[in-house]
């Protein structure tokens, strides 16, 4: 996944384990991001994928929704 910089700073990313399955990690800490208190492991490539762009299109609209108000 390629992230630009000049435009919206990615809260999460995918990122493959030891054991080959893949986790939503949280972009600066690298820890699991957890959600309603569920870590987001041990998951496949295409559902690490879809987590992260949902996750971090939420992010943006949040972010406008309050740069706009």
């Amino acid at each position: 996944m390629v992230i630009d910089q000049q435009s919206v700073r990615y809260r999460v990313e995918p990122s493959i384990t030891n054991g080959g399955k893949w986790a939503v990690v949280e972009l600066h800490t690298r820890l699991p991001a957890i959600v309603e208190g569920v870590g987001l492991t041990s998951l496949s490539s295409r559902e690490a994928n879809d987590l992260v762009e949902l996750m971090n299109s939420r992010e943006r609209h949040a972010n406008s929704a309050t740069s706009n108000a």
